[in-house]
């Protein structure tokens, strides 16, 4: 039987409440955020931010292929696309 919202919110509760959960949180968070840390130390941000923009700027030129390869492949396994200028025409 599926578990209720209020013996859910219950059971989180206790958990929190619970001394050895709570240390087990803070080291895992502790953790987590050493090894994002050390993964990110020597990642160049802006070289990152450049490099992703070129990359948006490349698709946006190609997207009316990419739109057409993505219909095709949608239609192949019984997919519709139904495209609109705006949400009023999608609506109608």
């Amino acid at each position: 039987m599926p578990e209720t919202r209020g013996h859910f919110s219950r059971r989180v509760g206790r958990a929190l409440d619970d001394p050895s959960l709570q240390k087990a949180l803070v080291q895992a968070m502790t953790g987590l955020r050493s090894r994002r840390n050390k993964a990110f130390e020597n990642f160049d941000f802006e070289k990152g931010r450049a490099d992703l923009k070129r990359r948006r700027q490349a698709n946006l030129d190609r997207l009316p292929e990419l739109l057409d390869q993505f219909t095709e492949r949608l239609a192949a396994v019984g997919g519709v696309v139904h495209l609109a200028k705006d949400a009023a025409e999608a609506r109608e």
